[in-house]
Order: structure tokens, then C-alpha cells, then sequence
């Protein structure tokens, strides 16, 4: 569609792209305008003091008017959401204005006579500006800058030739020259353009989507950040929670040991001298290799704990008596309690050492039996009486 004529350009198959095209137009038109109305006032102000004002000033006036009426198609300039038929209306019109100003422009080279080099030079070298400008400016839309250096630089050309003179037959060819090889630039530069606009409305929905991915992927990180920030605190919670729990543990003067799968998993240092052996030749054994056969069998024992383990309802406290390493035998209590840990079901244990309430409570009912036996001598030997 670059180098088919402006009708069919502007009926072309894709709308979306047609439509990204008028937009860039509208974009360039007040500064192509203000250039326009600029060079118009500057080159009537150098020409004021030496040309007819009349011609001039009908020149002029004709120049701001059509600028005029181009401002007018910049604010009537439809949406990208519009309507093809709109659009091509749109353009067309916009087409006319632009061969009507570029007529207009070239004119002056008609209207106000030139009889300097100087000023020959200064009208050529304003168009050659402007006709640079629009190339630049209407390139998205195929032929819209034609229409403007065409007239511009062919009647400033003629305008030249009209003059006469060998300088001016020279200037004449040279503005001829650039106005084609500017017609020529501006049909390559539209490819570019044309090319640019293609791939960015293609890729619309890839943009749309890595931009939401990026998006997404911005707030996973985040969220991830304060994840990773709120792991953070909870590690340092329990590490914290876990230091003053073993504090607690380490310090308590009765036993405390963790069992999991029926093997040691800790044993503070009390639970340690209750049996006398270190940590190393505990930590990883099962616990019936430290238990005497006593009221309790190691069976028993270890029956009650797979039912704890199982859910079942068992007694929590019972009484039996450990092996120390030395193979003296203590009496315990054992009070069990339920612990998970890392997902794994374990018992905690609080080992108390109750031989001296052992000894005592033996005590005690041989007391209670020498006072039964020595009441009981007495009521025989009152009775023998």
C-alpha cells in the first residue's frame, strides 16, 4: 500500500493500521503548520521593503487562510477507534489542503517578483526547508507529501525560469532536483514508517500480554518478597521460641525426652543423669534398652506406646524403673504427652526419679507391718493374761 495511489491507500485492508497512520499525521500537524505560517511572515518580512505590498499581502493572507482551514481538519481529526469511511473522508480532505498550501507556497515565485540573486536564493532555500519538513511530517500517509513538494518546488522553479537569467535557470534545476529527490525520499521513508506501524499493530496483543506478565510477574515478586520477609520473622520467632524452650528444658531438674518411631530423639541433660550415659549413646536408641522388666514388661511399655501413637486412650502416668549404666536400677514416673514435629507424630516424656519416695513408701509399710505385728503380740499376750 506505500506506493499505491492515496484513494486506494486509504481503502486498504487493515483499519487499525490505516487508523495508527492518521494518528501519527495528526500528531506532526501543529508543528508543520506553525513551520507553514513562520516561513510565510519571515519571508514577507524580508520581502516588505522591496516588493509590491498588494501581491504580497494577497500571498500572505491566502497562506494563513488555507493554515487556517488545516487547523479547522486538526481538530476535526477523527478518533482511532472511528470509522474507516471516516477516516478516508478525513484524508482525502486533508489531501486537498495540503496540495492547496503547497500551490499556494510555490506561488509566490508568480506573484511577487524577484529581481534579486539574493532574494531567489532566500525563497529557494525557505522551500527546499518546508518541502524537508513535510517529508518528515506526512510520510505515514502514502503521497500526502507529494502533494505538498511537488507544487511547492515545481512552481517555485518555474517562478525561477520566469526570470530569466543563466542564475536562475541553475536555481531552477537545483530546486527542481531536490524537490524529486525529496518525492523519492518520502515514498521510502513512508515504507519505514509504514513497516514500524505494521509490526507495532501486530505485536499489540504479545505487548499487551508481556505486559501483563511482567506486571504479574512484579507482583508475584513482591508478594514473594513479603512471603520470604514474613518466613523470615517466623523462623526468627521460632528459633527464638525454640531457644527459650530449651533453655527451659535444659534447666528443668526433672527428665524430659522426645521419641519418635520409637528411638530417642532428645534427652535433656536431667533425663541424662537419671541413667548415667551421655547424649551420644542415647540419642537414636530405642527406649525399651533403657527399661528394667519390673511392674511393667518392655513389651508393655512399648504396646502402650504404639496405642498412643494410634490414638488409643492409655493411662499418661505410669511407674516402672530404668537401667542406669552402671546397672543400678531407679524408679521412674513417666508422664507422656502427644507432640508433632515436621509432620511426624512423636511423645514427650517427663521422667521423674521417685526412689526416694520409693524407699520411703517401703518404709513406711514396714513400719505399718512391725506396728501391725507388734500390736498384734500384744493382744495375744493380754489375752494369755
Amino acid at each position: 500500500p506505500g506506493h499505491a495511489g492515496p484513494r486506494a491507500a486509504a481503502a486498504g485492508p487493515d483499519p487499525e493500521l490505516f487508523a495508527a497512520r492518521v494518528q501519527v499525521i495528526r500528531r506532526n500537524m501543529p508543528i508543520s503548520m506553525l513551520s507553514l505560517v513562520a516561513n510565510g511572515l519571515v519571508l514577507a518580512y524580508v520581502l516588505w521593503p522591496i516588493q509590491p505590498r498588494e501581491p504580497l499581502l494577497l500571498w500572505l493572507g491566502t497562506l494563513i487562510g488555507i493554515t487556517a482551514l488545516r487547523a479547522l481538519q486538526f481538530r476535526s481529526v477523527p478518533e482511532a477507534a472511528a470509522s474507516a469511511a471516516s477516516l478516508r473522508a478525513w484524508t482525502q480532505a486533508f489531501l486537498g489542503t495540503t496540495l492547496l498550501s503547497g500551490t499556494v507556497w510555490g506561488a509566490v515565485g508568480l506573484v511577487v517578483p524577484t529581481s534579486t540573486a539574493t532574494q531567489q536564493v532566500f525563497i529557494a532555500f525557505l522551500t527546499g526547508g518546508l518541502a524537508a519538513g513535510v517529508v518528515g511530517a506526512y510520510c505515514a500517509l502514502p503521497w500526502l507529501p507529494q502533494a505538498f513538494i511537488v507544487p511547492a518546488t515545481g512552481l517555485v522553479a518555474l517562478g525561477l525560469l520566469w526570470h530569466g537569467g543563466e542564475l536562475s535557470l541553475v536555481m531552477a534545476a537545483m530546486v527542481a532536483l531536490f524537490g524529486v529527490l525529496l518525492a523519492v525520499m518520502a515514498r521510502g521513508l513512508h515504507g519505514t514508517i509504514l513497516a514500524a506501524l505494521r509490526l507495532r499493530t501486530e505485536n499489540r496483543d504479545l505487548v499487551t500480554y508481556l505486559t501483563e506478565a511482567k506486571a504479574g510477574a512484579e507482583r508475584l515478586n513482591e508478594e514473594l518478597k513479603q512471603e520470604i520477609a514474613e518466613r523470615r520473622q517466623a523462623e526468627q520467632a521460632l528459633r527464638e521460641s525454640e531457644e527459650r524452650f530449651r533453655g527451659l528444658v535444659e534447666s528443668a531438674t526433672d527428665g524430659i525426652g522426645f521419641t519418635f518411631e520409637g528411638r530417642i530423639y532428645y534427652a535433656n541433660q536431667a533425663a541424662l543423669d537419671l541413667i548415667g550415659y551421655p547424649a551420644e549413646e542415647v540419642l537414636g536408641m530405642p527406649i525399651e534398652r533403657f527399661l528394667a522388666a519390673t511392674t511393667l514388661s518392655k513389651d508393655q511399655i512399648y504396646q502402650r506406646y504404639l496405642d498412643r501413637m494410634s490414638g488409643k486412650e492409655v493411662p499418661r502416668q505410669y511407674e516402672t524403673q530404668m537401667v542406669r549404666k552402671d546397672g543400678t536400677v531407679v524408679d521412674v514416673m513417666f508422664s507422656n504427652s502427644l507432640v508433632s514435629l515436621d509432620g511426624r507424630k512423636g511423645v514427650m516424656s517427663l521422667v521423674k526419679d521417685i526412689t526416694e519416695r520409693k524407699k520411703a513408701e517401703q518404709e513406711l509399710r514396714v513400719a505399718k507391718d512391725t506396728a501391725e505385728e507388734a500390736t498384734r503380740l500384744k493382744d495375744q499376750f493380754v489375752s494369755l493374761l
